[in-house]
């Protein structure tokens, strides 16, 4: 479909079919109506800071019956199954890349009449990566390991955007002192360990990007052909210095943006003009006081916890294993991640320790499914459930003296009886069917009253076994099959007592407005063994950055404060219909008869046959004018306020 719009710029719009012939030949689209196609971002007027602004596309055809695809042909589809594509030719020949997205069978409607009618096909850039994991594969087995923070961009973004020709610019002026002259891009590292979890798998990307976002004080965006990484306190800056990565370029080229500003007036030398005399100035409220939560989490101290350097035992890193009774299983991929066969009761234990000091916390995730094959129908209930238990020892008196760790995290000292027995298990438990399993613990501090230098935590997975679901059922029946599947085990280990961060921002100045509690992830607590931290290479060591490190302040308080810059006092939004062709998203709007307020869009429905947007923009404040206490508080239990 091709079509001038009122200030007589030729657009095109193509609908590309997933695997298509390049032979096959085009099926040309007629728009019907004043409005041939929209473009929406949809960002929250309540809240500036949200971390993804998605957009959204509606192309008006009109179906005649014939010569053209009918209606079906865009729902009855997947959603990455026609992607749209919008260009503008300015030298009506050569498209330029405006717009992409997947077209998405749902939320339309046509008359149920004979043709001919209009249609409506609807598509949309960021809902591919909701349904997307993070890919945490690298040459077939999952990466857990360090990235750097461009390779793990690419791999919550590039990765699910479903073409190759991507790109995503970056506005973060900001870096700490730690990574010297390199870009964030390249010399800022992440551990995969932040984007995964034992139990649940790998984060969906929409999910790991808005992580990433909110921790940084960041948005992202699609605009004028590419994705916009964009820090809010550095849409101040009249010239932006850009880096820019690709799918095949995560170190980035960095450039100098000058388009960055467009005035919006009356006068003729303004790119976007008034419309309608539909503008209006919203006065926002002025904050005072806003909190955010960070769980803490921690990177897996278990060695070669998916076994992946052996196919059966002994493996290494694990004692206690002589025979080939435990075996691998699976390819080693987050997909199908290698996992431990666990037969029945066999006389054999294998385990792990891990070294631990007394006063640190630990967190145990781990996760089974059964599998349960009976020699004949029955109405009795069965479950498979794999025994297995966490200890704290000194290795010498191991089976006589310690504690084990009871599924509440309290230390269950065992010293009195000579060796736990069974009540001390854990037996993480599935029907059978291929069910699966958890067991998640987070302890209390670990006791001192053990008298050793060479404390250690140890993982047993002992054996699966088959009981009744109601305990006055039979037993299982002679020649029934059963074992489990034990996934890759994670034992984290914090190194102080504490497991949540609460962080507060205060204005001095007199307002009532608390919005809710935020949560965030990334953080500066200078703990290496923390996922939350970002990471910089030090002669080959990853390290967490040391405290204060941006600018004299952590990243999180410059987030949190920026914030306060941004609401220190009662600012402007405005709201209105505008005329232009020129204005994008990623622009920063002026208002030149109010004092040149510099303004980033937060909504905007764009027309583009009419060059007409209905945006809704909020002020731009300085960085640094918020005044206000800023406080943290580390929490020892989830619980506390």
């Amino acid at each position: 479909m091709q079509f001038r719009d009122k200030k007589d710029l030729l657009w095109r719009v193509d609908l590309q079919l997933k695997n298509a012939a390049d032979s096959a030949s085009p099926l040309m689209l007629t728009y019907g109506g004043g409005t041939p196609i929209s473009i929406t971002w949809d960002g929250d007027e309540n809240d500036q800071f949200k971390p993804i602004i998605s957009s959204k596309a509606e192309l008006v055809y009109y179906y005649t019956g014939s010569d053209m695809p009918d209606p079906e042909t865009f729902i009855d589809i997947e959603e990455d199954q026609w992607l749209m594509v919008v260009s503008k030719l300015p030298d009506n020949t050569t498209p330029v890349l405006y717009w992409k997205g997947f077209v998405t069978p749902s939320s339309n409607r046509y008359p149920w009449l004979a043709p001919p009618f209009t249609y409506t096909i609807n598509a949309v850039d960021f809902s591919f990566s909701k349904g997307k994991y993070v890919d945490l594969n690298k040459n077939g087995l999952f990466l857990y390991d360090f990235v750097t923070l461009g390779e793990l961009l690419k791999r919550a973004l590039f990765a699910s955007v479903g073409y190759e020709d991507s790109i995503l610019s970056i506005l973060f002026n900001i870096k700490p002192a730690a990574i010297g002259t390199g870009r964030v891009t390249d010399s800022l590292y992440a551990h995969t360990d932040s984007v995964f979890d034992f139990t649940d798998g790998a984060k969906f990307c929409y999910d790991a990007l808005e992580q990433i976002l909110s921790s940084t004080g960041s948005r992202m965006l699609y605009s004028s052909g590419k994705y916009w990484l964009q820090r809010f306190q550095d849409l101040n800056d009249e010239v932006q210095s850009i880096t820019t990565i690709t799918p095949d370029d995560t170190e980035g080229v960095d450039s100098i943006n000058y388009d960055v500003q467009q005035p919006l007036g009356n006068s003729v030398s303004d790119t976007v003009i008034y419309l309608n005399k539909s503008q209006y100035l919203v006065v926002n409220p002025g904050l005072k006081k806003q909190t955010v939560n960070y769980d803490l989490k921690v990177i897996n101290q278990v060695r070669n916890f998916d076994w992946r350097t052996d196919a059966e035992g002994p493996f290494d890193e694990w004692d206690g294993v002589n025979t080939d009774i435990y075996t691998r299983l699976g390819s080693g991929s987050v997909e199908d991640p290698y996992r431990l066969f666990v037969p029945g009761d066999l006389g054999q234990t294998m385990y792990q320790g891990i070294p631990v000091v007394p006063g640190k916390r630990i967190r145990v995730e781990l996760k089974v499914k059964g599998y349960l094959t009976l020699p004949s129908p029955t109405t009795t209930e069965y479950q498979v459930s794999c025994k297995c238990v966490v200890t704290l020892v000194d290795p010498p008196t191991a089976l006589i003296y310690g504690y084990t760790l009871g599924q509440d995290g309290k230390w269950n000292d065992y010293s009195t009886i000579g060796g736990f027995g069974e009540a001390d298990y854990y037996f993480i438990s599935t029907k059978g069917k291929g069910d699966s399993g958890t067991l998640e613990i987070t302890s209390e501090p670990i006791p001192s009253a053990l008298d050793s230098d060479n404390l250690e935590v140890r993982l047993y997975i002992i054996y699966s076994e088959v009981t009744p679901t109601n305990t006055d059922d039979p037993v299982a029946p002679g020649g029934t099959i059963y074992y489990t599947h034990f996934f890759p085990p994670y034992i984290g280990v914090y190194n102080d007592i504490y497991i949540k961060v609460k962080e507060d921002v205060v204005n001095s100045k007199t307002f009532s407005l608390k919005p809710d509690d935020k949560d965030r992830f990334y953080l500066d607590r200078s703990d290496d063994g923390l996922s939350n931290c970002l990471f910089y290479d030090d002669a080959g060591r990853k390290r967490a950055l040391p405290q204060n490190d941006w600018n004299g302040r952590n990243i999180d308080e410059v987030v949190l404060r920026g914030e306060l810059d941004q609401q220190y006092k009662a600012g402007y939004s405005f709201d209105g219909d505008v005329l232009s062709n020129e204005l994008s998203f990623h622009h920063v709007i002026t208002l030149t008869d109010k004092d040149a307020k510099k303004m980033m869009l937060i909504r905007d429905k764009y027309d583009i046959k009419a060059c007409t947007h209905s945006i809704y923009a909020t002020e731009i404040m300085p960085i640094g004018s918020g005044i206000g206490d800023y406080t943290l508080t580390p929490l020892a239990k989830k619980e506390e306020d």
